[in-house]
């Protein structure tokens, strides 16, 4: 998961929004569970109706020298977002330099899964940037059971 700014103190009580007297200063890296409610997005959940399990980890999993196995450290590619077009800015299995993959914006899930199951091998792949990377399903099933999967993970409202 991308790192989360969030301007609100998340509290079990209703608040104004930002805590009386907090040393928080706005806008603030949260944790996941500020806004996503991480024990519905893990879930098990029949495959026929919300799509294969998604894993997460919060932004901040490679960083962490108690978690990350040396091997994860050792084995990603950074995903660089390109317009397709420009050099060395193509759709396909081959990278530009090692460590680093060049690939168009806005690709469907056909694409994606085409290009990115060479590197099944590759423990982690670090995006730049997500912001027009996907352009959607071609498979309508496929897009139905992620939706489903998604709005099965309701965001935290907040408590204002």
């Amino acid at each position: 998961m991308p790192p989360l700014w969030y301007r609100v103190d998340r509290m079990w009580f209703p608040h104004p929004g930002i805590m009386p007297g907090t040393m928080t200063r706005q806008p603030y890296l949260c944790p996941l569970d500020h806004v996503f409610e991480i024990n519905i997005m893990l879930k098990e959940q029949s495959e026929e109706t919300f799509g294969p399990k998604i894993d997460i980890r919060e932004y901040s999993f490679v960083d962490n020298p108690l978690v990350v196995p040396k091997q994860v450290k050792e084995s990603w590619f950074d995903v660089q977002q390109c317009q397709e077009g420009s050099p060395n800015c193509h759709a396909v299995t081959n990278t530009s330099r090692p460590g680093t993959f060049r690939f168009p914006k806005n690709r469907n899930e056909e694409t994606c899964i085409w290009v990115f199951s060479s590197f099944k091998d590759v423990k982690a792949l670090q995006f730049s940037s997500l912001q027009d990377a996907f352009s959607g399903f071609s498979d309508k099933a496929m897009e139905e059971t992620f939706r489903n999967r998604l709005e099965a993970s309701p965001t935290r409202p907040y408590i204002l």
